[in-house]
């Protein structure tokens, strides 16, 4: 009888020391399995395209604010132009000058600081900075662009100042040439516009 007793103290002892040891372990999370009906992240947003424009509409935007593109004479070197070589497409773009501010002009003094040709898709463009026609903070100005072959597009951007994109636009390169000559007589020294005819302001 007292082996009996001594044998079920025993085993109520374990029992108890088991069941305190289960409630000391951490209970595990459950693990979950994936959801493979979830949806997959969307994915990144492509950048936009750009569409080109004819050269005719570019050329009415453009001359909207008296940005003025032209095919340049068979030959002229003028304002930079003979320093960029040869190209499949060469362009002049006649500018407003640039003014000191005055107080009692309301017009903004410089509306267009310069144009910047972009190749799109691979390609170059050369370029020279806006030089004036004549001497004189107050001139209109004029930049060169010549365009290699390979270049097949170019953005075209009027830049106001602080970097300011006054308007945009991409055109195929094998239209320029559709550009009008410009109105006017060549000098020893390049090519004098005819201004009367692309006013400034």
């Amino acid at each position: 009888m007292a082996r009996t007793t001594r044998s079920t103290l025993l085993a109520m002892m374990l029992l108890s020391a088991a069941g305190a040891d289960a409630q000391r372990r951490p209970r595990r999370p459950p693990r979950h399995a994936p959801d493979a009906g979830a949806p997959a992240a969307p994915p990144a947003p492509a950048a936009p395209e750009l569409v080109s424009v004819s050269v005719a509409e570019a050329d009415t935007h453009l001359r909207q604010i008296r940005v003025y593109l032209f095919t340049p004479p068979a030959g002229a070197t003028g304002y930079g132009l003979g320093q960029l070589g040869p190209g499949t497409a060469r362009v002049w773009a006649l500018l407003p000058s640039c003014r000191p501010p005055n107080p009692d002009d309301p017009r903004e003094p410089c509306p267009v600081d310069r144009v910047i040709f972009e190749a799109v898709g691979g390609g170059t463009v050369h370029s020279m900075d806006p030089q004036g026609l004549a001497p004189g903070a107050e001139s209109r100005r004029v930049q060169s662009f010549s365009i290699p072959a390979g270049t097949r597009r170019v953005n075209i951007k009027v830049m106001g100042l602080q970097a300011r994109v006054r308007y945009e636009a991409t055109v195929d390169v094998e239209r320029l040439v559709d550009l009008t000559a410009p109105q006017g007589s060549a000098t020893p020294n390049g090519f004098a516009f005819d201004l009367a005819r692309y006013p400034a302001r």
